[in-house]
């Protein structure tokens, strides 16, 4: 469990698609599957909702 938390942890980031990370992180995804799917989702809408929200207060001016 805590591998595939870690794993995905890493693997969700943008950093991750670069051209030199995409074939480990295209491997580790195939070793790994079908146990880190669930994980990795909850990793990739976490880091979504991050993004949503730091634009959301750009929009609006909030600092909170």
């Amino acid at each position: 469990m805590t591998l595939m938390g870690v794993v995905a942890y890493y693997t969700s980031a943008s950093e991750a698609r670069s051209e030199l990370a995409r074939p480990v992180v295209a491997r580790l995804h195939r070793e790994l599957r079908p146990s880190i799917l669930p994980t990795l989702a909850v990793m990739r809408v976490w880091r979504l909702a991050k993004r949503v929200r730091r634009w959301v207060r750009a929009l609006t001016g909030s600092t909170q």
